[in-house]
């Protein structure tokens, strides 16, 4: 299966598809990558059981919001929008990593060198 690429018309094939079941090795290498940057991630000390589910949660999306594409950015992760009907670069979505930053300012870094890389 080959989908066309919007920018410059170069044939690309599909890393996913109906046709076949998805490569393992994948799916290891991006949950092993998800699991790095979580590691690199501060953490909270609270009696507060509520809170702790609540800040694991928020690291959970903001891990599964991280994407990177060849056309936006040069290999950092920024934020995308859209899940998970489409996925996008949106401005005001992908600035939302503004209020993660003291976790993950290395997103707040990508997603301004990506939205800065496609301003006409």
């Amino acid at each position: 299966m080959l989908a066309v690429a919007a920018t410059s018309g170069t044939p690309l094939e599909a890393k996913y598809t109906c046709a076949r079941p998805p490569d393992p090795s994948i799916e290891r290498t991006r949950v092993a990558r998800a699991e790095h940057y979580r590691r690199q991630i501060p953490g909270i000390d609270t009696d507060a059981p509520r809170l702790v589910r609540a800040f694991e949660r928020s690291i959970s999306d903001l891990v599964s919001l991280r994407t990177k594409g060849e056309d936006a950015s040069t290999g950092e992760y920024f934020i995308a929008a859209g899940i998970p009907w489409f996925m996008a670069l949106f401005g005001r979505d992908t600035l939302t990593c503004y209020q993660a930053i003291a976790f993950c300012p290395d997103l707040a870094a990508g997603s301004l060198r990506a939205l800065s890389r496609l301003q006409g």
